[in-house]
């Protein structure tokens, strides 16, 4: 488990700047963050073209930060249309598509 390589602090602070550099990705490609869970997060984009193009800088930014400590990741990008929809108090993003995308190993 990285934490525990790292201690907590160094960690928290590699998660930190990891998920700041999708964020930066994901709204250089004109995409909205919908939910980030801590060690995922989906995001919504007005095409898929810009989704792909978001996924590679992603994968790109997420290479230059790991370089003194590997860190992989997976991309899954859906295409089709869902609906945001406000469920216990949260806006979530529905769709079938994404359903089986959670399953994908």
């Amino acid at each position: 488990m990285p934490g525990r390589q790292l201690g907590d602090r160094a960690f928290d602070e590699l998660r930190r700047r990891h998920f700041a550099a999708l964020g930066w990705a994901v709204a250089a490609h004109g995409g909205e963050e919908v939910k980030n869970t801590g060690d995922w997060l989906m995001a919504v984009f007005p095409s898929a073209a810009e989704a792909v193009e978001a996924a590679v800088a992603m994968q790109q930014a997420t290479a230059r930060q790991s370089r003194s400590h590997p860190v992989t990741i997976r991309v899954g990008i859906g295409v089709g249309d869902a609906t945001m929809k406000v469920l216990q108090k949260r806006r979530e993003l529905v769709d079938r598509s994404l359903r089986a995308s959670n399953r994908v190993p």
